[in-house]
């Protein structure tokens, strides 16, 4: 289970958002071994003017924040940093303008379906 949310400076194409949204996707799939299916993935722009950010970086300036189950490894989570930067270098976004967060509420915080996560019946691979 992955929710992530890309927060970027206004002004790309409706293919790059979009390839951008897919890149971030296929990232917590393959890093996180989760089903294609599963992540939702949300991107929202902030027009230049609204955001202040460290004087070294571009334009180009994008966070990743994703929350997941608790449990993944460091090996995942370095498995995860590595697929996000590699998928949006494909967007001209360079490693060096890109923050990544991860949040890791305990599964008893989730609620799937209107119940509590540990009481699903579904398969989730977290030890990755």
């Amino acid at each position: 289970m992955a929710l992530a949310t890309i927060e970027l400076i206004a002004g790309r194409s409706i293919d790059d958002k979009r390839g951008i949204l897919e890149g971030v996707r296929r990232a917590l799939v393959g890093a996180l071994q989760i089903p294609e299916d599963d992540p939702t993935v949300r991107l929202v722009e902030f027009p230049a003017e609204n955001v202040i950010s460290p004087q070294h970086h571009s334009e180009q300036y994008t966070i990743v924040e994703v929350t997941m189950f608790k449990g993944r490894t460091e090996r995942a989570k370095r498995r995860l940093y590595k697929y996000l930067v590699a998928e949006l270098g494909a967007f001209g976004i360079p490693a060096s303008d890109v923050r990544i967060v991860l949040h890791e509420p305990p599964v008893e915080n989730w609620s799937l379906d209107g119940i509590p996560a540990t009481e699903t019946h579904r398969d989730f691979t977290i030890e990755v």
